[in-house]
């Protein structure tokens, strides 16, 4: 049951409110604002399924008797209050309000609600849950993931994590087009385009399930060995690493390569200008790789006639570019692959998108906040990187995974995984039942990142 009064409150008013709260000295009382004017209300929310056990909460002030239903915290580092997590008590409540409001005042409402639901989560582990569903093809999970994700980003932003992943995950040029299409623009940046969206991501092929695959990742893995022996482990990362005087012999590496039909070759010329040193600033990278596109697209208006699937992929970049969207480094990389004899047989049918593209909006999910999966947590988390360091023993090949769960693994590591699960298995099966090739293995354990 709840109630409701008029805000502001006066001093006296506050002090009754805080009233059945220990609050600990200094606390900013007074200063919590409410997500919405219609959560401006208190009462007592059942504890668990016991429906006798009753827990008070004040949304007015943002207060609950529990031990985790303040609604600031104090950090001793930084010496200041912060914003706490609300409750699970608060969002019961919080939940309900939003359950029994009016058709008019839903959608605000449930904008609100889904502000107060991220503060449970933190963002970049909310990034990495909405990519491993979006690899794992799990809709539900994905959605809920990319609605918290869009109380930090906007659903904008939730565009734009897709459309530059989309190559990384995918070789669905039709999709891609899509993302380069509605990113940009506003009138696509609503809760319905962003549903059918992740549901075309989600169903799409993924890359590691083309039966073409395996040979791609491989002769991949062989190039950045070859560059790791040439230039350390440290091109496992992100770019601007290997000296710029090296410059004419990675771009020799990349067009011979192709001329010799070297697949190794031309990957360690197109993964070691991938990581050249470019210089500093995003337009500077953009410089660099617009120098790689042009390269690669005069070999394919030299040597490839116009049905050559090349041009499917280079459409779809050139799309990105005139929408001022930037190159990608996924999008070097299917250019590469496609020159190098990657087939288009990636997308979904005409059928199948166009049953998406009408699929109403799925609800709101609510009184629900799920923990971060454990396969969310790879290299690219604090978690996951505290479970590589606590069981190691589970990362070698054979090893039953109990404690971490890196198939979904964003690094070269998992990617491998994945390629070689479904090339043995047809899915991703569990990490013990896979025989990984021996030179892939060592190749692909000196290339975290």
């Amino acid at each position: 049951m709840t109630g409701q009064i008029e805000l502001p409150l006066s001093d006296s008013a506050l002090q009754k409110l805080y009233k059945p709260f220990e609050i600990p000295p200094n606390y900013p009382a007074g200063s919590f604002k409410p997500e919405h004017p219609a959560f401006n209300k208190f009462g007592e929310v059942h504890t668990g399924t016991d429906s006798k056990l009753t827990t008070f909460v004040d949304l007015r002030i943002g207060e609950c008797e529990c031990k985790d239903g303040f609604a600031f915290r104090w950090d001793s580092k930084r010496d200041r209050w912060f914003d706490a997590a609300y409750c699970i008590h608060k969002m019961r409540m919080l939940s309900s309000i939003v359950s029994n409001a009016g058709d008019t005042d839903k959608e605000q409402l449930q904008r609100a609600y889904l502000r107060a639901l991220s503060t449970r989560y933190n963002q970049w582990d909310t990034v990495s849950a909405f990519h491993k569903e979006l690899r794992r093809g799990d809709f539900e999970q994905a959605w809920f993931w990319a609605l918290i994700l869009s109380t930090h980003r906007g659903v904008r932003g939730v565009f734009r994590y897709m459309l530059n992943i989309i190559y990384e995950e995918t070789r669905d040029h039709d999709l891609a087009l899509h993302l380069i299409a509605t990113t940009p623009h506003s009138r696509y940046h609503n809760l319905l385009d962003m549903a059918r969206t992740i549901l075309w991501f989600c169903r799409s092929t993924k890359k590691w399930e083309l039966p073409t695959r395996f040979a791609i990742f491989d002769a991949e893995m062989q190039g950045y060995s070859s560059l790791v022996k040439s230039f350390g482990k440290e091109v496992a990362g992100h770019g601007n690493i290997i000296n710029k005087d090296n410059k004419a012999k990675l771009y020799a590496d990349l067009s011979n390569g192709y001329a010799d039909g070297d697949l190794v070759r031309f990957q360690r010329g197109l993964k070691g200008l991938q990581k050249l040193q470019y210089g500093d600033g995003d337009k500077d990278l953009q410089a660099h790789r617009y120098e790689m596109y042009e390269t690669m697209y005069d070999i394919a208006d030299t040597d490839l006639d116009d049905q050559h699937p090349v041009w499917t992929v280079i459409s779809a970049v050139n799309a990105r570019i005139e929408a001022n969207l930037g190159i990608g480094y996924h999008e070097l990389n299917a250019i590469g692959d496609s020159l190098m004899g990657e087939p288009l047989n990636g997308g979904l049918s005409p059928a199948k998108r166009a049953i998406i593209l009408r699929r109403p909006q799925p609800p709101i999910p609510l009184a629900h906040w799920p923990a971060i999966p454990l396969y969310s947590h790879d290299n690219h988390t604090y978690k996951g990187k505290a479970l590589m360091r606590k069981f190691p023993e589970q990362l070698k090949v054979g090893a039953e995974q109990t404690d971490l769960d890196f198939r979904y693994c964003g690094a070269y590591f998992g990617v491998g995984f994945r390629t070689v699960a479904f090339r043995q298995h047809g899915e991703i099966a569990p990490w013990h039942t896979v025989v990984w090739p021996k030179q892939l293995f060592r190749n692909v354990e000196k290339l975290w990142y």
